[in-house]
């Protein structure tokens, strides 16, 4: 009821300054618990709520009867990951002008559950940690660093990580590619591919990586999988940097490699730059077809005078071996 007009208040709400004379401020009831009576900022729903929690949790003990734990589950792990994922439209512009991607976002839900023990009666706490499971299962913590999906294995496992994968949120793109008739430059967003996709939308490719050892690098002792860059790179360019292979690239994240073609990405990704094999020849032709270097990725550079290592097609004057005609001999 108004106190001052005397009407009935329909606000479900009720200020309890509304409806009392003579307070000032706000009062406290149970002057301990620091639980309100009213308060002329806050709501007479949130403040009952307050009282009934505060009865709930402290007076109730002593009624003589045990009482849920309302914390949370404090062992090592996640307590729950919902292993199939959340799915929202979303739109990623590209830093190419025009480059629009409307793509599907996997969001992994993961959540810490409440204590599932209870409190004995006029008892305030129970023994032991709280957990939501006595020596249940929990999920391993660690997240992938390109799309952050927590590893779907036991926490303290001793294998190698391993998830489902999503969205590579986290993911600045180091290799310029098309993806669904759009170019995509160094610098772009990796958010619209899911990363065990991305490299298998590449084909043979390389990744660039910080430089982990320069001094190797400068004496060309750098191992089979990594080729020191020597012009500078971005982002930062100022760090050194390196190409590295597909295989050494997932080994670094700590993550099993989630693509299925890893031979083919073993070799090397230079491509023969004949214009037959980037455009259709004639209307009734079939589409054209890359023609990459026969060799291993990162190879040394074979000498352009000498025969080819299977006795069929060419060296280019850069080294590398291409199954398929020479485009500068032809013709000739």
């Amino acid at each position: 009821m108004d106190r001052d007009s005397g009407e009935p208040i329909d606000d479900p709400i009720v200020i309890l300054s509304d409806i009392l004379s003579n307070y000032e401020g706000s009062t406290k009831i149970l002057p301990d618990s620091d639980i309100q009576l009213y308060d002329e900022h806050e709501s007479f729903e949130r403040l009952s709520e307050d009282l009934r929690c505060y009865f709930e949790d402290y007076v109730n003990h002593f009624c003589g009867n045990e009482h849920q734990c309302r914390e949370y589950c404090e062992e090592y792990g996640i307590c729950q990951i919902v292993t199939e994922p959340k799915k929202q439209e979303e739109t990623y512009k590209g830093l190419v002008k025009e480059t629009s991607i409307t793509f599907t976002k996997y969001i992994q839900l993961s959540e810490r559950l409440e204590c599932n023990k209870k409190i004995p009666p006029n008892e305030f706490k129970h023994t032991g940690n709280h957990t939501h499971n006595d020596n249940g299962f929990h999920y391993c913590d660690t997240k992938c660093p390109f799309c952050e999906y927590y590893c779907t294995l036991p926490y303290g496992h001793a294998q190698i990580h391993d998830t489902r994968h999503g969205n590579m949120t986290q993911t600045e793109l180091d290799n310029e590619f098309d993806y669904a008739g759009h170019r995509l430059r160094v610098g772009d967003q990796g958010t619209f591919v899911l990363c065990n996709l991305h490299c298998k939308n590449l084909g043979r490719h390389r990744h660039i990586d910080y430089c982990k050892n320069e001094k190797n690098c400068k004496s060309g002792n750098q191992g089979q999988d990594i080729r020191h860059i020597n012009e500078k790179v971005q982002p930062n360019p100022e760090k050194p940097k390196d190409f590295i292979s597909h295989k050494l690239f997932w080994e670094r994240t700590g993550f099993k490699d989630p693509t299925v073609q890893e031979q083919e990405f073993t070799k090397c990704d230079h491509k023969c730059p004949d214009e037959k094999h980037h455009k259709t020849q004639g209307s009734s032709a079939l589409p054209p077809t890359n023609s990459f270097c026969e060799l291993q990725l990162f190879h040394t550079p074979l000498n352009p005078s000498s025969n080819p290592p299977t006795g069929y097609g060419y060296i280019s004057l850069d080294g590398h071996h291409f199954n398929c005609e020479n485009p500068s001999t032809r013709g000739a």
